[in-house]
Order: structure tokens, then C-alpha cells, then sequence
């Protein structure tokens, strides 16, 4: 359904509350060190040659260590985390869909996030963002389909008393004394 341009150049998608995100874009830029990726390594256990064995990897079509496709992927996520964290909201990740690593990314590599959302599900609370990743050389290095899902804040719980009860802190973190002669 076509939005109406407002006054700021958003849309407004009329019964829709997710429809504002529709084309709402983030990149994330960073280097890939060599830390990065052991660092990776070592909290998943992908201790796999492409990515720590520089003497195995000098005789392969890539000539030297690569990092995790996984580690890209987790990169791919900080573009939706900019995303909820500029326009408010809580939301989580629903998933990937078509994963593909399509170049390897090299130690020393920086890579360009470019998180764009391309439609929402409003009855399932649902958007959906095509995620580019490029090196510096501006090659595809990765790509995929994300969904989040948008979720609603609970309400505290009303305090019914501000008062504090026997032996509860007071605002002041005091616990309240019992001996009416310090009142």
C-alpha cells in the first residue's frame, strides 16, 4: 500500500505502524582485524585453518587467512541494532534468510554494512531488510535478508502504596526505625 509523503519526506502508511520503516537505511563501517577474528574463533571454537593457519592458506586460491563468514554475519547485525536504536522501538532479530558469502573478507579488510528495510508484516509485527556487506574495494563480500520482529514494552507494575512499609527502605535507602522516640 503507498504511503503519503509528510512534511518531513517520511511516509505515512495510514493503519500501518511499522510502515515509517519502509526504506529507513543504516551502514556500519569497520576494519577487520586480526584480532576480530581469533577473538571469534575462540568464543565460537572455529579454530578452522582459513582462519588461523596463515602457512595453509598461503598454497589456497585466497593466499591467506580469511575471516568466519559467521563473524561477517554478526556484523550484518549491528546495522539493525543502529536501525531499532534510531527510530525507537523494541524489536529482535527473527533471522537470515539467503545467506550468502559471496567474496572472502581478509584481515585488515574494511567492510561497509548497508542495511536497508524493504517491507514490513504489520499483522506479524514484522520487517524485512536487505543487507549488503562491501570491502573498500567496493566488492560484494556478503548478503542476506533479515527479519526483526517488533515487540511491544511491558508497563511496570503500578506501586499501589509510595509509602514505605515496616521495614522497607525509605527514599533515602534507610531502613525506617521501629523506636518511635527517633521520630
Amino acid at each position: 500500500m503507498p504511503g503519503q509523503t509528510l512534511g518531513d519526506g517520511t511516509q505515512d502508511y495510514p493503519g500501518d505502524p511499522l510502515g515509517h520503516l519502509v526504506d529507513q537505511e543504516t551502514l556500519f563501517r569497520k576494519t577487520v582485524s586480526e584480532s576480530d577474528v581469533y577473538l571469534f574463533a575462540g568464543i565460537t571454537g572455529d579454530l578452522s585453518e582459513n582462519h588461523v593457519d596463515r602457512q595453509a592458506m598461503q598454497d589456497t586460491e585466497y593466499g591467506e587467512r580469511i575471516a568466519h563468514g559467521m563473524l561477517v554475519l554478526s556484523f550484518m547485525s549491528t546495522g539493525s541494532t543502529r536501525l531499532i536504536e534510531r527510530v525507537g522501538g523494541l524489536a529482535v532479530s527473527y533471522g537470515y534468510d539467503h545467506v550468502r558469502f559471496v567474496a572472502p573478507v581478509y584481515f585488515g579488510d574494511t567492510i561497509t554494512v548497508h542495511y536497508r528495510v524493504t517491507g514490513v508484516d504489520p499483522e506479524r509485527s514484522r520487517s524485512f531488510a536487505d543487507v549488503r556487506v562491501m570491502n573498500q574495494r567496493s566488492e560484494v563480500v556478503a548478503v542476506a535478508q533479515h527479519i526483526l520482529a517488533w515487540r511491544e514494552r511491558r508497563q511496570a507494575a503500578a506501586v499501589d502504596d509510595q509509602q514505605p512499609k515496616d521495614g522497607a527502605a525509605t527514599d533515602d535507602g534507610q531502613a525506617p526505625s521501629k523506636d518511635p522516640s527517633l521520630s
